[in-house]
């Protein structure tokens, strides 16, 4: 369980202690504006997800259980279904069937959780069936993921060795106030949740050491990416001036801000300077690129940086007074400086409650070395922080992660279309749905895409890892075509074209260079199918 401590007058803890409740001690308000914000941003996920299930979760999507059994072994990550020279499973609840239905209940069942972890009903239970369902929803799609998915994952794990509902909640309402009089919490589970979210910054910062981002030029070829970035970044590109110092202010803000905030000395202000300057970086990403829910969920997480100061400061008393009822914000702050007096607690429970910190203590250090051994894959000494042998619990547990965000930004733009020629004679591009016009690049790239996870799926195909996804995608997207169109209407004949253009190239068709990675002629119709579409006219089969 977690060690929970508060800052209370006439205090006689040592030094050393007041430091380490200072540095990784979290309020108990912030952790429950935490668990509030996380969970709707598990609901928002959920809601955007859902239109897309079809297409991505099911035997019938663009996204198969066999091609994602496929993709998972091309990565070497399971082999007959076990993850290699260990005995255990990367399972998935989402893998059990390829129909839609079951897809649909896996995710409203995650989603009544997360409604109950909002309100803080069973919190640590709500928190722990959150998590398992969200590994079980990633592991079935990986190819859709981005950075902010495997912050998400581990936020809900850390959280869970966290009294998330030690203040509003019903937890709270419904348990004596004795039991849940936690001002704040310091312990490993605190100091393993606040440093994942500075890891996260750390390991991008190391992956951007090098000579793109450290002379300026990174940002612009990010922003050069039509599929990825919105009209605000596109005007940025106009101040290459200004381009440079941003860049240069992301790498060095990743690498050195979050040092800042394990300085024991005016804590408070080094938390509350860095979590100003984080939220209107996320902000700035939010407007100029589509980042899925990456930006809301590092917000989020660095609400648990949020000191006491913040919340006994004579505004935010003031705000949430009027919010709360001035008898629930006086109770709260009484509760708050007085220490839980548990008499006589079980011997099992003291030592269950060490057991539980020692383990959280243990997936820290293990979740620190897979970092350090994907900071060069390749570099024999580095991967010797996570052999093989072990690899096997961080991913069946989905602690795995690797953050290098536009680590290497390419001088190029790049683009997909898919070249379908209709029974009709008819020539357009399947995937919007609009005429193709020509050989040069189409003026809505960002905007044919229905949402990122279609965007990170295309970004995501230019890797010769994701090679076996192209034609199952291409198939899809006929399949998807021919089942709403009728048969003139039909599509006879696709390419998926890639096009690419050189950003330090003029914008002109000479300097376009395209492939075709898929091509794919259909079935013509066979007699059967024109006698019983004949049939279904009005025909007859007899004279």
């Amino acid at each position: 369980m977690a060690i929970d401590e508060g800052e209370f007058e006439g205090d006689e803890r040592s030094g050393f202690r007041k430091a380490l409740d200072s540095v990784f001690g979290i309020d108990a308000r912030s952790l429950a504006l935490f668990r509030m914000v996380i969970a709707l941003l598990v609901l928002v996920d959920i809601y955007v997800r859902w239109p897309t299930l079809a297409d991505f979760q099911t035997d019938d999507g663009a996204f198969s259980r066999a091609a994602c059994l496929e993709f998972y072994e091309g990565q070497g990550i399971v082999k007959n279904g076990l993850i290699p020279d260990q005995p255990l499973p990367l399972w998935s609840w989402h893998l059990i069937s390829g129909q839609l239905w079951l897809q649909q209940t896996l995710v409203g069942m995650q989603a009544g959780a997360a409604i109950l972890l909002l309100f803080g009903f069973r919190t640590r239970l709500m928190t722990f069936v959150v998590w398992l369902l969200m590994i079980s929803l990633h592991v079935r799609n990986p190819i859709v993921l981005n950075s902010g998915d495997t912050l998400l994952r581990m936020l809900l794990f850390w959280a869970i060795f966290l009294p998330l509902g030690a203040r509003w909640s019903f937890d709270k309402l419904m348990r004596p106030a004795a039991r849940l009089s936690t001002a704040a919490v310091t312990s490993v589970a605190s100091a393993a949740i606040l440093i994942q979210l500075c890891v996260m910054y750390w390991f991008t910062g190391i992956a951007k050491s090098n000579e793109l981002w450290f002379t300026g030029r990174a940002l612009e070829n990010v922003l050069e990416l039509d599929l990825l970035t919105r009209p605000w970044g596109k005007r940025l590109l106009a101040y290459p001036d200004l381009m440079r110092w941003f860049t240069l202010g992301t790498v060095y803000g990743e690498l050195i801000l979050p040092c800042l905030l394990f300085i024991p000395w005016r804590t408070h202000w080094f938390r509350l300077l860095n979590i100003a300057i984080a939220w209107v970086f996320h902000l700035g990403i939010v407007l100029t690129m589509s980042v899925g829910l990456f930006s809301a969920i590092s917000m989020a997480a660095w609400l648990l940086f949020l000191p006491r100061q913040f919340w006994d400061s004579t505004v935010v008393r003031g705000l949430l007074g009027s919010l709360l009822g001035s008898a629930s914000m006086v109770e709260s702050d009484a509760v708050g400086r007085r220490v839980a007096i548990e008499d006589e607690t079980p011997a099992w429970k003291r030592y269950g409650g060490i057991a539980l910190q020692s383990f959280v203590g243990l997936v820290l250090v293990y979740v620190i070395c897979w970092n350090l051994s994907r900071v060069r894959p390749d570099d024999p000494i580095l991967t010797k922080f996570m052999p093989k042998p072990i690899q096997g619990p961080g991913q069946m547990l989905m602690l795995a992660q690797e953050f290098k965000m536009f680590d290497q930004p390419p001088a190029l733009d790049f683009w997909f279309v898919y070249e379908a020629r209709l029974r009709n004679g008819q020539t357009l591009d399947l995937f919007s749905g609009k005429p193709i016009e020509g050989e040069g690049k189409p003026k809505d790239i960002f905007s044919r895409y229905r949402d990122h996870r279609w965007r990170r799926l295309h970004a995501n195909l230019m890797n010769p890892e994701y090679v076996m996804l192209r034609r199952p995608l291409t198939e899809f997207l006929v399949r998807r075509w021919n089942e709403t169109h009728s048969s003139d209407f039909q599509v006879s004949h696709v390419t998926m074209r890639f096009f690419q253009r050189f950003s330090n190239e003029a914008e002109d068709d000479q300097h376009i260079v395209s492939e075709n990675w898929v091509d794919i002629t259909v079935d013509d119709e066979s007699p059967i199918d024109g006698l019983l579409q004949s049939l279904e006219s009005g025909g007859r089969l007899l004279p």
